[in-house]
């Protein structure tokens, strides 16, 4: 198979494509399962361009949950080769141009007259690859239906995308014709559908169509594999994108300890800065002169002789760093905020930019818990003259990477964390749109960064979230950890019912170790 898009395939991705051109997603959808930096949407927009090539007649809808993932497949078909006569793609009318990436506008219906974006006529004639986000046209049909982003569609959105699939008419003719089918592809350890209403998140909409399929091919995998059948479910394994220390926790709690780390090291590196350079958790300088070589020694030796990249790799690619308990809100607002942790961060990104050559702004993103902290950084960031960097929530940062990410996590009271909820009780909407309390979000915040990421947080509450506490043990394990309060997190994972036996320091050899 030879690649028609703009990025070679790597082996599994090549085994999607061509299943899903052979057929693959007639009888129920085929789920392509990509993990963060595996390029599940690389592989979703191949698979359209083998199949407008394998089967000229094809009608294809590509659809998202969100505007930003659909513009992403109308720009990655439009380099491959697609023109205007053939691709397609549909707004909201409600949706303002500005917000459209300006190199898919020329596929888009725009009326000048009524400044507004457009449907095509009912009776006008379809093109053969069809982007949209909203299906009010109910009298098209399409051969192929491919959604994008699939673990955050509504259940019911995504039945809606496949009931406009055309099915072959049956008889022999059909057994014949691969030419239809649909696809699924997204991450379900991510951010899933956001459903306010309690009622149905318990009756289950807040599961997703991908989920739904994943589970239940999982269940099935190895019947159909016996049967000689293509299993219904690939999982993308290489991550192209990120340093392989950053890698390591994810990987470990979300995916099996499945992904490949297929980046070149050289280029993911964390940046030489001197917030890196200082002593760490658990095992200080023990560690980092046991278990790899400090950031600055790695960092010097990428410089000089050969095989000093394997050296540099090594580098821890996290940093936890303390912050003093300031939480607080404005009015009436439910969102919380820390001006003393909003300083400290802008306080880290400033002195990165002026410590690291080559880091600007556009490489680093910064992300916070709660949209009040996002607006004070945003400011901070501005009167400094850094408005270039993008701050945002965990959910605006789905499917978005950077160079460098600065995560502000904002509360300082563990009281103020949502209660825990008991196993098998119905999912509430708190439970769904809440940041703490949700490993899915956590996996969003942590698999952003591609060289550096950098948490800046109260320990007494990282401790008291499940998914946090183990980033926490793992910047301790790997020398890590920045700030007060060192001494209360190593006891607290040596009490731990879930530390491994012996893998800390006794805290008293620890103290002598730092004492010195």
């Amino acid at each position: 198979m030879h690649e028609r898009g703009s990025q070679r395939l790597n082996e599994e991705q090549r085994q999607a494509v061509a299943a899903v051109v052979c057929g693959a997603g007639r009888a129920f959808p085929y789920a392509l399962f990509g993990p963060p930096g595996t390029g599940n949407t690389v592989t979703l927009v191949e698979c359209a361009l083998q199949l407008l090539q394998a089967h000229p007649r094809a009608r294809l809808l590509l659809c998202a949950p969100q505007n930003y993932s659909a513009d992403l497949l109308c720009s990655a078909l439009a380099v491959a080769g697609l023109g205007t006569e053939e691709l397609l793609r549909l707004n909201d009318p409600r949706r303002p141009a500005y917000q459209a990436k300006e190199e898919v506008l020329p596929f888009s219906l725009y009326s000048e007259q009524a400044r507004m974006f457009t449907l095509p006529d009912r009776d006008a004639p379809l093109t053969r690859s069809l982007l949209r986000e909203h299906l009010p046209a109910r009298h098209a049909r399409f051969t192929h239906v491919l959604i994008d982003e699939a673990g955050q569609a509504l259940l019911p959105k995504a039945l809606i995308a496949l009931s406009l699939l055309e099915l072959s008419t049956p008889g022999a003719a059909a057994a014949h014709d691969a030419g239809w089918g649909a696809v699924l592809a997204g991450d379900p350890r991510q951010l899933g559908p956001v459903v306010r209403s309690q009622v149905a998140a318990g009756a289950g909409l807040a599961t997703s169509l991908l989920d739904i399929c994943i589970t239940r091919h999982s269940a099935t995998a190895y019947a159909v594999m016996d049967m000689g059948r293509v299993p219904p479910t690939v999982m993308l394994l290489r991550n192209n994108h990120s340093h392989r220390r950053l890698l390591d926790l994810p990987s470990r709690l979300f995916y099996s300890g499945s992904l490949v780390p297929a980046a070149d090291q050289q280029a993911v590196l964390p940046p030489r800065w001197d917030e890196l350079e200082g002593e760490g958790g658990a095992q200080g300088q023990a560690a980092q002169q046991q278990q790899r070589p400090g950031v600055e020694e790695a960092a010097a030796e990428a410089a000089g002789p050969e095989g000093a990249a394997e050296a540099a790799a090594a580098a821890a690619a996290e940093a936890e760093v303390d912050s003093v308990p300031a939480q607080m809100r404005e009015g009436d607002s439910p969102s919380w905020f820390n001006p003393v942790e909003a300083s400290t961060v802008v306080e880290l990104v400033a002195g990165l930019l002026a410590a690291a050559p080559g880091v600007g702004q556009n490489d680093i993103g910064v992300m916070a818990t709660y949209r009040k902290q996002v607006q004070k950084i945003r400011l901070l960031l501005r009167q400094r003259g850094l408005g270039a960097i993008r701050v945002g929530a965990v959910d605006d940062y789905q499917g978005k990477e950077e160079r460098i990410i600065f995560i502000s996590t904002v509360l300082s009271r563990p009281e103020s964390l949502p209660p825990l909820r008991a196993s098998g009780a119905t999912p509430t909407s708190d439970s769904h749109l809440g940041f703490w309390r949700s490993p899915k979000r956590f996996n969003v915040a942590v698999t952003r960064a591609k060289a550096l990421l950098v948490v800046v947080g109260q320990p007494a509450v990282l401790l008291e979230d499940a998914s946090w506490r183990e980033l926490l043990r793992h910047c301790f394990a790997h020398g890590a950890f920045r700030g007060a309060g060192s001494a209360s997190v190593r006891q607290r994972f040596r009490v731990d019912a879930g530390a491994a036996a012996g893998a800390l320091p006794d805290v008293a050899e620890a103290g002598a170790g730092e004492a010195e």
